[in-house]
C-alpha cells in the first residue's frame, strides 16, 4: 500500500471515529434523560459517505442527508400558505389531505381528530420532491 492509499484509509478511519463519538454523545444524552425505554429509538451508526459528490445519484445524496439529519421517521412537516392572508406555517404532512371521502377538513374536522390520518415520512422520494422545489418539507422533532 502506498502513502496516498494509506493516508486516504487513515482519513476515512478518522471520519468514522468522529461519527461514532457523535453517536455516543447522542446516546449518552438520551440515556441521561427520563425516557420510556420501550419507545426510545436508538439510531444506527451513521455510515461513512466518502464517495458522495456532485456526480452521485439523487438517491445517494438523499441517503447522505438522511444520515446527517434526524427527526421523526414516521412523519414530516409540509409548508402551507393561506390564500386569504398570505400567512404560512408548517403542519404534519398527510397522504389523505383534502381527498374527498378521506379528509374531514371540509367538514371542519381537525387533522388531530381525523380517523383517516396517514402521515408521510421523509424518505428518498419525498426528499427528492423537496430538493427539486416541488414541496417545502421539514423534519418533525422526536
Amino acid at each position: 500500500m502506498n502513502y496516498d492509499e494509506l493516508l486516504k484509509k487513515y482519513n476515512k478511519a478518522i471520519k468514522h471515529i468522529s461519527k461514532l463519538e457523535e453517536e455516543i454523545r447522542i446516546l449518552k444524552f438520551e440515556l441521561s434523560h427520563d425516557t420510556d425505554k420501550e419507545t426510545m429509538v436508538v439510531h444506527e451508526a451513521t455510515e461513512v459517505y466518502d464517495d458522495i459528490d456532485n456526480t452521485s445519484s439523487n438517491k445517494e445524496k438523499v441517503e447522505l442527508y438522511l444520515s446527517l439529519f434526524r427527526g421523526r421517521e414516521d412523519a414530516c412537516a409540509k409548508r402551507w400558505v393561506s390564500n386569504k392572508t398570505g400567512k404560512f406555517g408548517y403542519s404534519p404532512y398527510y397522504l389523505n389531505e383534502w381527498i374527498d371521502g378521506l379528509c374531514g377538513k371540509k367538514n371542519r374536522i381537525k387533522c388531530s381528530k381525523c380517523k383517516n390520518q396517514k402521515f408521510i415520512g421523509l424518505d428518498v422520494d419525498t426528499l427528492i420532491k423537496h430538493f427539486k422545489g416541488k414541496e417545502t418539507l421539514g423534519h418533525l422533532p422526536h
